[in-house]
């Protein structure tokens, strides 16, 4: 399809920008030193919106809240992928001279499905392929299927899981597999690289995504796409047990600086946890901020995550042996049962038949839960010969951040470890860690959420020979 023949300098393009994109480490070191030609007649990418590759921002990169390798073990290889609707409307129009209307819509609209998959063979690194695909709505009417341009990208987690803030590097490349003729691509290869900030503040979780991203030789009359800086920041906001407010902005400046090249977006939407491993997104953005009234009057966007994880399933356990049974007559039996005991020995673990319990959201145990300790330390010194250590485990409901309930797990079994050994069980013989709320150990629909979370917020002793 034809396009109008690139206008004169008293006109101006206007678009909603892509946000924050990264690339693959492996990738990018591939592209460096190889340099693409400028394109003539280049055009400029109008879909600049790609949707993030985690299941708690729609812009924003999260920074991998996980354990480093030796901080605490990783529940293994992590898969995700995502579907992202979204229409925007009025993707790129031409003003006319003085600048105080539109003279011609050149694309009236594009609905797009961003289809993303991931791999993360390690807590603190992750991969993963972005696919546009396009269905767009031209100025002559007719609609056209096309595809953008594929993005790969890379996260490297920097910061240990105890920072404050933790940090990521986001590397990336941009494919030019897109439609030029639509407006779907910027011509040539493309390579960035962000840096991701994020933050845990209780029920609040924060990100802010930094970036820098270069397309030699992407433009299109005034619009200079070549050297882009985005720019977003994010909020996660919990409403309910089940349902988050996402607020967030994103800009994405371009040298010269110029209200050509200064597209940006303002979204406000809400987020959906349907079970642990997937959420639902829908919200809108106004775009094209400080543009004098550009294109890209909005957009509207829905979509789901997964990402399937372990789920550990309560296991059949051998009893090796348990604390001192009263002996009992046989009548006494039979009018009485014996009680079971609380705790009990095997090969693999410690079971204990009720929840260790603490202070709301603390690491402070209760009276409740320090009575239950006495009987698994005298439980250990009855089996100190049956045992090389013990890992004093922490698990967390679904409820707050990720980061939080690390954090929380983590102080919650050193309480534990801090109890035992006051109680004269050897502290070189006792290890915590603390898993958050990644490996629940059920997400049965046949229980209620109460139910559920009372399963999951726990702490188990595995036992180590």
């Amino acid at each position: 399809m034809k396009k109008p023949a690139t206008a004169s300098k008293a006109r101006s393009f206007f678009f909603v920008p892509r946000f924050v994109s990264a690339l693959t480490l492996s990738l990018a070191a591939l592209t460096v030193g190889v340099t693409t030609a400028p394109i003539a007649n280049a055009v400029v990418d109008v879909q600049t919106f790609t949707p993030a590759a985690n299941t708690s921002y729609v812009y924003s990169e999260d920074a991998l809240i996980e354990p480093l390798p030796g901080e605490l073990p990783f529940s293994g290889q992590r898969y995700y992928f995502g579907a992202m609707y979204n229409f925007l409307n009025d993707a790129l129009v031409q003003n006319n001279i003085d600048q105080t209307g539109r003279a011609l819509t050149i694309i009236d609209s594009i609905n797009t499905l961003d289809l993303t998959v991931g791999y993360q063979p390690w807590a603190p690194f992750m991969i993963a392929l972005n696919l546009p695909f396009n269905l767009v709505h031209d100025e002559d009417g007719s609609f056209n299927l096309a595809l953008g341009d594929i993005r790969f990208e890379a996260k490297i987690r920097l910061t240990h899981i105890d920072a404050p803030v933790a940090f990521a590097l986001v590397p990336a490349i941009y494919a030019p597999s897109g439609s030029r003729t639509q407006f779907l691509s910027n011509g040539v290869w493309g390579e960035g690289i962000s840096l991701v900030a994020e933050s845990d503040l209780g029920p609040l979780r924060v990100a802010l995504n930094m970036g820098y991203r270069h397309f030699s030789g992407a433009s299109f009359d005034e619009i200079d796409y070549q050297d882009q800086f985005p720019l977003t920041l994010s909020g996660l906001i919990p409403l309910t047990e089940q349902w988050a407010l996402n607020i967030e902005g994103s800009g994405t400046p371009s040298l010269p600086l110029g209200n050509n090249n200064n597209p940006g977006e303002f979204y406000g939407g809400l987020r959906y946890l349907a079970t642990p491993q997937m959420v639902v997104q829908a919200g809108a953005a106004v775009g094209s901020l400080g543009n004098n009234g550009g294109a890209g009057d909005y957009r509207i966007i829905l979509g789901a995550k997964f990402t399937p994880t372990e789920v550990f399933k309560p296991k059949k356990v051998e009893v090796v042996a348990g604390p001192p049974v009263p002996t009992v007559h046989e009548e006494e039996t039979k009018a009485a049962p014996a009680p079971t005991p609380r705790v009990v020995f095997t090969k693999k673990e410690i079971k204990i038949s009720e929840e260790v319990k603490f202070e709301t959201g603390k690491d402070v145990l209760v009276a409740s839960g320090r009575n239950l300790l006495d009987e698994v330390a005298a439980v250990m010194k009855a089996n100190l010969k049956n045992f090389k250590k013990i890992s004093i485990e922490g698990h967390c409901d679904r409820h707050g951040g990720d980061l939080y309930n690390l954090k929380l797990s983590r102080g919650r079994a050193a309480a534990v470890k801090e109890y035992l050994v006051g109680r004269g069980i050897e502290a070189d013989r006792l290890e915590t860690v603390g898993y958050g709320k990644r490996r629940p150990k059920t997400l049965s629909k046949d229980l209620s959420p109460k139910q559920q979370d009372a399963m999951n917020r726990r702490v188990e002793f595995k036992v180590i020979n």
